[in-house]
């Protein structure tokens, strides 16, 4: 009885080691690892490097992570906020879950990884990565792009934005064209995924820029974004462009250029080339890159 007892329990320690762990301790907690507000360090982008000035330009405009205790994330890109949760999955690994409402807004995934590792975050989206060094919450600031968009303080980058969009909207539907505006009717792209067209070219206080038409054709929605740098005359400079487009639908977007960069306004673009990039916004797939020369 005693021997059938012993065996019992054996039997019975081994279940529970299996099903519980039984004599091992439980995985580190890791979540203070990830506590923290976090500043753009470096980026990757369908696997290659983002550097100079297309870095400087994330930088100087603005992407933070602000990681709780609570696991909740707050990931904020250029003025643009996402709220989430992470879940711990592996060692120092954890999967971020996002509001798909904001997500879909910034034109991000909903679902991405994050990692601490070396001191520093890893956010993970597909073949796109950015990596996050910690400071002080109070080394944080809003967007200023002044430092490489010419001398355009936050305040009023988007009143220029603003009254940009409304001068060239004007010229291209020939209600009220201004001066320093002109109607245009240039196609960039056009094949199965999408058209994008260039309506009209001006410059708000030598600011210059093109209003751009964009038609989604597909199913999915789309990312819109210029690539690298523009060639305007003999300058290279980097210009703005980001639109999120829904599936079947069009919208309006200004490509805009910092006079400053350029040392003019919108007289200065007669020789414009550069490239634009179309992505599936949920897998951040490019689907088309399309050459403008305008």
């Amino acid at each position: 009885m005693g021997k059938r007892l012993f065996a019992l329990l054996c039997v019975t320690c081994l279940l529970a080691s299996t099903i519980l762990g039984c004599g091992r301790a439980a995985p580190e907690d890791r979540t203070g690892d990830f506590v923290g507000t976090w500043a753009i360090d470096e980026v990757t982008s369908g696997g290659d490097e983002v550097t100079g000035d297309e870095l400087d330009l994330y930088k100087a405009m603005g992407v933070y992570l602000i990681v709780g205790s609570d696991h909740t994330v707050l990931y904020e890109m250029f003025g643009v906020s996402v709220t989430g949760t992470f879940q711990m999955v592996e060692g120092n690994k954890a999967t971020v879950t996002f509001s798909e409402s904001e997500a879909a807004d910034a034109g991000v995934s909903a679902r991405q990884t994050l990692e601490a590792k070396d001191g520093k975050l890893y956010l993970t989206d597909e073949s796109d990565q950015m990596s996050f060094a910690q400071i002080d919450p109070s080394d944080k600031k809003t967007a200023d792009v002044s430092a490489l968009l010419g001398d355009v303080d936050e305040s009023s980058l988007e009143e220029t934005l603003g009254s940009l969009r409304n001068d060239l909207e004007s010229s291209a539907n020939g209600t009220s064209p201004v001066e320093h505006a002109e109607g245009l009717d240039e196609t960039i792209a056009s094949d199965r995924n999408c058209t994008i067209k260039a309506l009209a070219k001006g410059g708000y206080q030598d600011d210059p820029g093109y209003l751009l038409e964009i038609e989604n054709k597909g199913d999915s929605r789309i990312v819109v974004e210029a690539s690298g740098t523009f060639a305007v005359g003999d300058k290279d400079v980097q210009p703005v462009l980001f639109a999120v487009v829904e599936p079947h639908a069009r919208t309006r977007e200004v490509l805009w250029f910092s006079g400053e960069a350029l040392g003019g306004g919108a007289e200065l673009l007669d020789d414009v080339r550069g490239k634009i990039v179309v992505a599936n916004e949920q897998t951040g797939e490019e689907i088309g890159s399309y050459d403008l020369e305008l």
